[in-house]
């Protein structure tokens, strides 16, 4: 089932946004099952991120999440640097 269809028929499907160095570890055992499910690649794992970030600290860790209840959906993970 396609998102647009499922966006019209589930009233829990929501979206956020967080900022801040502390992204990863909030969104947690969430992301992971999300990554699992989706068969991610090793480089959108945690820890290969949360590396990233600390490699990259000019950028701001930016996350933008859509889920329904406690499971995650969908996620795009950013890098904001300000100038």
């Amino acid at each position: 089932m396609e998102l647009a269809d499922r966006a019209g028929r589930d009233t829990e499907l929501q979206t956020r946004e967080s900022r801040g160095a502390g992204v990863l570890s909030d969104l947690g055992p969430a992301l992971d099952d999300l990554f699992d499910a989706t068969d991610a690649p090793i480089t959108f794992r945690r820890p290969w991120l949360q590396a990233w970030v600390g490699a990259f600290p000019r950028y701001e860790p930016w996350a933008i999440t859509v889920a329904t209840g406690e499971r995650l959906d969908g996620v795009a993970l950013l890098g904001r640097r300000r100038r």
